[in-house]
């Protein structure tokens, strides 16, 4: 490693390695310092048994924004997409409902053509929304206070846009915005299994209830114009989502990048109020004048810089910062596929995303553990079955599985994860086995990582994945802290991108955007 240079990236996450691609193509000399001994942080493959490769926390590549990939040239990388299966719900009775690009391609129970028709103008609708969004969801965001002429016209190009949507959907998308998604859903549909699917898919991954005011945000924010909307299928990089970052990875390096892992930043060094470089663990210096920071927001503030170069308001805007995960991940792997009671074709079945619930105020009643920092009794849960679409990822008959268990908190208040961790894989045994008999036996190894693991295995706070938690008052102009714009601190020279600044999630958008203004 060189001592100095133009940029240097901190953490080679998704984020990281595009703002990498970009910069070094425009020429500067980029360095992206990982302190783990692989690049992508939660796209990582996983061997969890000899052959078993499993998605290391995030498991599809719905969220990348297209453009990124044609950019950087992935597929000549080594990127190679896959198109899965569909959005299912499971209940203890077997398969319930699936939801396709087209709408409805299976039910057990009869929905009426009210209901088809309101997903399809549901989906629609988040469509136009996501559309009328394009230009704050894919540009920096200036600052109306200071920028004046850009502030104000990114806040007119918004409003423009917002009016577009017609005099009847444009006050709809507004009242949609701070709603709970159980409110929402019925309003749309008489069918349980159609609102708990759709309310499932929106909480994925969240802190939040169906109740939660402001869930809505969720399906706006995951059903963007780019990933297809509600619904559709998943998409998945063959070799699981380490190969996305391999891909990443030739292109930085192709583009002139250099990628340092197993190795630790431990602060930037400021002076003045301004970067001189970076500090390693080793205790070498970096030198540049341009610290790009991946780790989350409030870890880059008050560790990586230090509260002591901070005014005290904004240092204490940095620890208000809420950024808090309920996600456990449970990997299997097994020894051959079970049998989902209801489906015709289990394979086909499991080929998709599947949601485990018997109507939506299982999802409300799962979501108390949260709150009250207990141990959830029926944890609500979801799962991909990855080796069905990508058969490379097991033996050959051999399948591994993915499950996400959510609304289990980080903080529990009468016992500590390292007791709960058996507790925590029987009772996901337990509730797979209803609904697909024969699971448990097909189980030849098994993986849990509670939220103390995600945490220290991903670098994610309390193992929240969005670093900073997805809510109306932590998103556009507030994320990650109100006031301060364009990937910005207040140190001359550090800058902030990833999934906890704007637009926040998996898209790789603020290290696509953040590498623009940065020229």
């Amino acid at each position: 490693m060189k001592t100095k240079y133009d940029i240097v990236i901190v953490g080679a996450s998704l984020d990281g390695l595009i703002a990498a691609s970009y910069l070094a193509k425009s020429g500067r000399s980029v360095a992206v310092i990982e302190s783990a001994e692989e690049a992508g942080g939660l796209h990582r493959t996983v061997e969890i048994a000899p052959g078993f490769n499993c998605p290391g926390a995030i498991d599809c590549i719905n969220e990348l924004h297209p453009s990124i990939a044609t950019d950087l040239n992935l597929a000549s990388h080594g990127l190679k997409v896959i198109e899965g299966g569909s959005l299912s719900l499971i209940d203890t009775k077997g398969l319930a409902l699936s939801l396709g690009a087209d709408g409805i391609e299976f039910s057990r129970e009869e929905i009426d053509g009210e209901d088809s028709q309101e997903f399809q103008e549901l989906k629609l609708f988040v469509l136009e929304i996501s559309q009328a969004l394009k230009p704050a969801l894919t540009q920096a965001l200036a600052d109306p206070t200071i920028d004046r002429f850009s502030g104000l016209a990114d806040l007119m190009h918004l409003g423009w846009a917002l009016r577009r949507l017609g005099s009847q959907n444009m006050p709809e998308a507004l009242r949609l915005l701070p709603m709970n998604v159980r409110d929402l859903m019925d309003e749309r549909f008489r069918s349980m299994a159609m609102k708990t699917l759709v309310a499932a898919e929106t909480l994925r991954g969240t802190r939040m209830a169906p109740r939660s005011d402001g869930s809505v945000l969720g399906l706006i924010h995951r059903s963007s114009f780019w990933a297809g909307g509600p619904g559709g299928t998943i998409r998945v990089a063959e070799g699981g989502p380490g190969a996305l970052t391999e891909s990443l990875v030739r292109a930085a390096v192709a583009a002139g990048a250099e990628i340092h892992l197993g190795t630790e930043v431990v602060s930037v060094d400021i002076a003045t109020d301004e970067v001189t470089g970076v500090r390693l663990a080793n205790g070498t210096k970096i030198e540049t004048l341009t610290v790009i920071s991946t780790l989350d927001p409030k870890s880059t503030l008050l560790e990586l810089a230090g509260p002591k170069w901070l005014d005290p308001d904004f240092v204490e805007k940095a620890t208000q910062i809420r950024g808090r995960g309920a996600l456990s991940i449970v990997r299997f792997a097994i020894d051959r596929l079970p049998r989902v009671k209801g489906a015709a074709d289990s394979e086909s079945a499991l080929g998709g995303r599947l949601f485990f619930a018997n109507e939506i105020d299982d999802i409300e009643r799962a979501h108390d553990a949260t709150k009250y920092g207990e141990f959830p009794s029926k944890p609500f849960l979801s799962a991909t079955f990855p080796s069905v679409n990508d058969p490379s990822l097991a033996p050959d008959g051999q399948h591994v599985v993915n499950v996400w268990v959510h609304f289990t908190p980080f903080d529990l208040r009468e016992s500590a994860w390292s007791h709960q961790r058996g507790r925590l894989l029987e009772q996901v045994k337990s509730q797979l086995e209803e609904s697909m008999p024969g699971f448990s036996e097909s189980i030849v190894h098994s993986q849990v990582l509670t939220p103390e693991d995600l945490a220290s295995e991903f670098n994610a706070p309390k193992g929240c994945f969005e670093q900073v938690e997805l809510s109306l008052d932590q998103v556009l102009y507030m994320r990650p802290i109100p006031g301060w714009f364009k990937y910005r601190t207040p140190l001359k020279g550090l800058f902030m991108c990833g999934p906890g600044t704007h637009p926040g999630g998996q898209s790789g958008l603020s290290g696509k955007i953040l590498a623009a203004e940065l020229g």
